[in-house]
């Protein structure tokens, strides 16, 4: 028997799985583990012999004691998680079979690519005629392992962000009951022990598509991330796999080249496949796929009474009854429990690997996973091409290299976004504002046609103003995410912005770069008066609306809005039209592109010292009413050429 948090006792029954399966065998009863088990925290815990190799070896200052204590702390913890998951989801045996099937690890495509680059041996350096490195432990375990230790080293925390729609911010549950912050409160002690403070950032945002969100990773997950993530779980159904080819290549020019965690049905097989073949290129190392019904479904065909006690009461929301969010499509307390736990055991078993490497003394100093150049990041090419010019192609996946052999390297230009919606920790739009705003009110209160006399207005969508209200009885659940956005009507005054160049710069021949890439203006690079052409700087130009629907008279970019770029006017403006780049079937993204003749300027005027940028100014047209739905701008997105 098992004793739950509750401290109520659970005997699992021993035919939950049908016939037994070939595996190993637990104690508690005769289910036997599924071969999908091998690789997870319970083997590594036991092929690990961490403290082994450290018997007899001397302790000669305080410091190493105390380290020391900490790990043989960590590696008690470490057990006692274990325990609790098996306690929760039926005994080991089926915690385990659980855990296989909830996640989809790529250990048998991590270790090929080791073995057809340069082995194991080019990853990992293990003392003597020791094997675990070279032959036993998954390759991609090893570089979540890596990940850590270089975070350790480097004395920084290790940073975990969640991008996602309502499914990751918990709707129907309180904020911090979603299950980002549940792997969270279960790994943030062992990770101190092991001399990391572990940071988890759920920067979800309801009712959004993967883009313009993918454009603007380093806005809401933070440059700095060591793991990012993204749900498709309910939209771009069918399992269709260009939108997470497209944010993928994304996250793989962030500057930590982050693990990348998904959240997606099991019946997306395309999607999972295009993964696999990442992994197989040697671009992803470690990534994960979480699917929560081929997890929980044998236990949920059990009656209630039976079931292990993190399948009972399976459809309780977190949040008081009634409120807003408690669909079916929405995950109860107890699935977000699940997700956090499935995650937290995966980490797990990284993290004693970690401890194994720093205890046993195992040489990684030239395998630390150190911030890559961004700017040379070669990427194979992508599984699926745009139809010829298509403006958003290079944005989304590349473009060749040029010099490379029949396409067969490519390359990402360096993307900036400004947004308006939160939660952001850097690059709000309003940083890029140079005039045209009025006064700003109070987000919740209606707007009248004269206050759009003095400007663009920052408000709230009447979707998202409903939203809010919802959740005002509740004190909003502890939400953060929001989707405001500046409106503006024909008597509003002309929006001007000024879109700084951040590209990335290389020099010389060492192929080696320097990324102006920090979110503010690049001084470095010398502006030469035959250069000031903006199509040499800028390669494309989009701007987004806010996701909501408000009937067939309102604003239309490519009818409503002149767009004036680098002094020239923008002739052809388009709707983005490609998988993630709209919500609903409604199109969201117009690419503005750089007009010819268009110029880049010193955002002070001519002095050397000012940074170099484009001009931008929009002005609303046309027969366009407030009740119909005024034209809104949400996110700015450029493209620059590498310099």
């Amino acid at each position: 028997q098992f004793i739950s948090e509750s401290g109520a006792q659970h005997k699992p029954p021993n035919d939950l799985f049908g016939p037994p399966a070939e595996g190993t065998k637990d104690e508690h009863d005769e289910i036997k583990l599924p071969a999908e088990a091998a690789g997870d925290c319970f083997e590594i815990a036991e092929i690990l012999p961490t403290f082994q190799k450290r018997e007899g070896k001397n302790q000669n200052d305080q410091n190493e004691n105390v380290e020391m204590k900490n790990l043989h702390l960590f590696l008690r913890k470490a057990g006692s998680i274990r325990a609790e998951f098996s306690a929760r989801y039926g005994g080991e045996v089926k915690a385990r079979a659980m855990l296989s099937r909830g996640l989809s690890t790529f250990h048998d495509e991590a270790d090929d690519y080791a073995a057809r680059v340069n082995g194991r041996d080019g990853v990992i350096d293990a003392d003597g005629d020791d094997n675990l490195y070279k032959a036993i432990l998954p390759m991609d375990v090893i570089h979540t392992a890596n990940r850590l230790i270089t975070a350790r080293i480097e004395k920084r925390p290790f940073k975990i962000a969640f991008g996602g729609y309502s499914v990751t911010v918990g709707r129907g549950n309180y904020f911090h009951q979603s299950y980002p912050f549940v792997m969270e409160r279960i790994l943030k002690d062992p990770m101190k022990m092991l001399g990391i403070d572990l940071d988890v950032r759920n920067a979800a945002i309801g009712g959004i598509p993967s883009f313009p969100y993918g454009w603007c990773l380093k806005n809401f997950l933070g440059s700095d991330a060591d793991v990012v993530s993204w749900d498709y779980s309910m939209n771009e159904s069918g399992g269709v796999s260009e939108g997470i080819e497209a944010y993928l290549r994304q996250t793989l020019t962030m500057p930590n080249a982050p693990m990348f965690i998904v959240k997606d049905t099991h019946l997306a097989k395309k999607r999972k496949e295009l993964i696999r073949d990442y992994v197989l290129s040697g671009n992803l190392r470690d990534p994960v796929i979480i699917h929560t019904d081929p997890a929980a479904e044998p236990f949920l065909k059990e009656e209630e009474g039976i079931r292990p006690p993190g399948f009972q009461e399976w459809r309780k929301f977190g949040a008081p009854k009634g409120a807003p969010g408690q669909a079916r499509h929405h995950p109860s307390q107890k699935e977000h429990e699940l997700i956090g736990w499935m995650l937290a055991m995966h980490f797990l078993g990284a993290m004693e690997v970690a401890v194994d490497i720093i205890v046993r003394e195992v040489d990684t100093a030239h395998h630390l996973l150190k911030q890559h150049d961004p700017a040379t990041v070669v990427l194979p090419p992508p599984k699926h091409i745009l139809r010829a010019n298509s403006p958003a192609e290079t944005l989304l996946f590349g473009l060749p290299s040029s010099g490379a052999e029949n396409g067969k390297h490519w390359k990402m230009n360096h993307v900036s976004c400004r947004t308006s919606f939160d939660p952001v920790l850097e690059g709000t739009l309003k940083e890029v504002v140079v005039s045209g705003l009025a006064d700003e009110l109070d987000l919740m209160l209606p707007k009248s046609e004269m206050i759009y006399v003095d400007g663009w207005v920052l408000d709230y969508g009447e979707d998202e103003k409903k939203a809010k209200r919802k959740l005002k009885p509740f004190n909003g659940l502890g939400y953060i995410d929001s989707k405001k956005a500046y409106y503006g009507l024909p008597m509003s005054k002309t929006l001007s912005f000024w879109l700084p160049w951040e590209g990335f710069t290389v020099f010389g021949d060492s192929g080696r770069g320097n990324s102006g890439n920090q979110l503010r203006g690049n001084k470095d690079v010398e502006l030469k008066l035959e250069e000031d052409d903006a199509s040499n700087w800028y390669r494309s130009l989009v701007i987004c609306e806010v996701n909501e629907d408000r009937g067939e008279n309102e604003c239309n970019f490519e009818k409503n809005i002149d767009f004036i770029v680098g002094g020239k006017p923008a002739t052809n403006v388009t709707y983005i039209d490609a998988t993630g780049v709209s919500y609903l079937k409604k199109r969201i993204c117009v690419n503005v592109g750089i007009p010819e003749g268009s110029k880049v300027s010193r955002k002070d005027g001519s002095s050397a010292d000012s940074p170099l940028g484009l001009s931008l100014n929009v002005t609303a047209k046309g027969f366009l009413l407030l009740k119909d739905g005024p034209c809104s701008i949400s996110h700015v997105v450029w493209e620059e050429h590498t310099r």
